[in-house]
Parts: structure tokens; C-alpha cells; sequence
């Protein structure tokens, strides 16, 4: 399929000089298609974000647990600590 057009080339490009540009269905410009380093790097990237993210909802829920552990903790120990602590303090007589 051939085509005209103007198209951007990088300097020093010489005239009548062939010029790759892409085409998609309907031959309208478009980007160049992934090369193989650039389906791996995204893919890279992508696996680290991912990582990145469910080690901090990982830690999110941890913390928000032993918050609430820690909580009922304290509740149950001042509970307990309610009934015991007349019987410590009550000074002989």
C-alpha cells in the first residue's frame, strides 16, 4: 500500500530517503509497534507496581488487625484490672 504525506524524520535525513512510519487498519499514522524489550520492560513494571501494592494493602490490614487487637487488649486488661486492683491496693490493717 502506498501512500503520501508529510512526515517528521529525524535531522539530517537526506531526500527521497525511505522513511519507516506505521499504519494501522484503516491507514491512519500510528505508533511503532512493541519490540520484544519493550513488552519486557512494561511487563517488569507492571509485576513491581503490582508487588508494590499488595505489599502495602498487605500492611494496611496487618496494622488495622493488631490496632484492633491491641484495642480489645487494653479493654479486657482494664476490665481485669478493675476487679483486681482493690484487692492490691487495700493497705493492712
Amino acid at each position: 500500500m502506498e501512500q503520501k504525506g508529510l512526515v517528521t524524520v529525524p535531522a539530517g535525513t537526506r531526500a527521497g530517503s525511505t522513511v519507516p512510519i506505521w499504519l494501522d487498519r484503516d491507514g491512519r499514522r500510528t505508533e511503532r509497534p512493541l519490540s520484544e524489550g519493550d513488552i519486557v520492560g512494561r511487563t517488569i513494571g507492571h509485576i513491581v507496581v503490582t508487588l508494590l501494592v499488595l505489599s502495602m494493602l498487605e500492611f494496611a490490614a496487618y496494622a488495622s488487625l493488631r490496632t484492633a487487637l491491641d484495642r480489645s487488649r487494653s479493654r479486657r486488661w482494664a476490665a481485669e484490672w478493675a476487679t483486681v486492683e482493690p484487692r492490691w491496693t487495700r493497705q493492712a490493717s
